[in-house]
């Protein structure tokens, strides 16, 4: 079933509890007012899952440049290279906006994950030397909860195996990935 049609049945629910509310004269309302944002809230939902799973052509293209984490939003910025902390390799930077689409509150972390892989092998976690790069030192900001419309800086460092290309993803908790980018190491 099309996420189309998803919407119409919700509509049309939303529409028969209007008028069982009004014939039956059990509910007022505010309980309506729930209820159909009930409603909107499972529609959204639905959008979500569309999303994770494709989409449509029309969404994909309100959406060029953005990545979707469910029903928010991930955009993977300019990686940059940079010395260790201990001195004794080099660690990528990568900087991402996260968007808050839904209807409240969450986290970068409560619905993504980041990996880096060189040559298929996932990089550790790394600590740059110092973030000259101008790039904000902003992991621990991607615990921060963040309201329905805002979007938060975050970034995540990893230590560099050799010299070949970085995969960077975004996934859903799930291990979907979601969002994806090569950098050739500078």
């Amino acid at each position: 079933m099309g996420i189309r049609t998803k919407v119409v049945l919700t509509a049309l629910s939303a529409s028969a509890l209007m008028v069982l509310a009004g014939c039956s004269g059990a509910g007022n309302a505010a309980d309506l007012e729930a209820r159909v944002a009930a409603l909107e809230e499972r529609v959204d939902a639905m959008e979500g899952t569309a999303q994770d799973q494709g989409g449509s052509k029309a969404d994909d293209a309100e959406t060029e440049g953005v990545d979707r984490v469910g029903s928010d939003t991930v955009e993977v910025g300019d990686a940059a290279f940079e010395n260790d902390f201990f001195g004794d390799g080099k660690v990528v930077l990568v900087p991402m906006t996260f968007t808050n689409t839904t209807g409240k509150e969450t986290s970068f972390t409560g619905v993504a994950s980041v990996k880096a892989y060189q040559g298929g092998v996932e990089l550790d976690r790394g600590y740059a030397e110092s973030w000259t790069s101008g790039i904000p030192q902003t992991d621990s900001d991607k615990g921060t909860y963040i309201k329905p419309g805002a979007s938060i800086e975050v970034s995540d460092c990893f230590e560099l195996r050799d010299t070949s290309p970085v995969t960077v993803e975004v996934s859903t908790p799930e291990g979907a990935a979601v969002a994806q980018r090569t950098f050739e190491v500078g």
